[in-house]
């Protein structure tokens, strides 16, 4: 049985859409590099107001502010344009799992920054690419090859230079009789 021309037409107009959704992405390559750079310089900022924040709050209440101040803030910048369409999941499991996972790395993060410095916590954040790439293969199905993980054992012995672990902390006495 062949296609009637109504479907035939659809189909081409669904890959002229796909066609030109690519293209749109590609043309937006400096401004996802724009983002992730502004990300960059906002998440630091983020971090110290949490530090501030953890001296009289507790870990959860910070987080909970900051994921409530989030929701707002999206709500108010997407809805009028996307309406309440947007806040339907395609895989809501699958959404409340990565919640889940925001939530809970950003409560560790909170409350660790009450313990550390924060220059040692953004450290340690460095090892989160160095986990992605590891974890890109079993849950992606991407393929690493021995150089890029010979240069993820060198991020990470990168890394560990970096925060020292075992160190004395430098706010502390360098020595005994210090």
């Amino acid at each position: 049985m062949s296609p009637s021309p109504a479907t035939g037409e659809a189909s081409r107009a669904a890959q002229q859409a796909a066609a030109t959704q690519k293209l749109a992405a590609a043309h937006n390559i400096p401004l996802g590099i724009l983002s992730i750079c502004l990300a960059g310089l906002l998440f630091p900022v983020m971090g110290g107001f949490a530090k501030i924040l953890g001296t009289e709050y507790s870990s959860l209440q910070v987080s909970w502010a900051r994921a409530f101040g989030h929701i707002l803030f999206m709500l108010a910048a997407f809805l009028p344009r996307h309406g309440l369409g947007m806040l339907r999941a395609r895989r809501p499991g699958l959404q409340l799992l990565r919640s889940c996972g925001l939530f809970t790395s950003n409560l560790c993060h909170f409350y660790a920054i009450t313990f550390i410095p924060i220059a040692k916590a953004a450290a340690i954040s460095l090892t989160a690419p160095l986990i992605v790439a590891l974890l890109a293969w079993p849950m992606l199905g991407e393929r690493t090859t021995p150089v890029r993980l010979a240069a993820l054992g060198l991020g990470f012995a990168g890394v560990l230079v970096v925060i020292r672990p075992g160190a004395r902390s430098s706010t502390g006495p360098r020595c005994s009789s210090c």
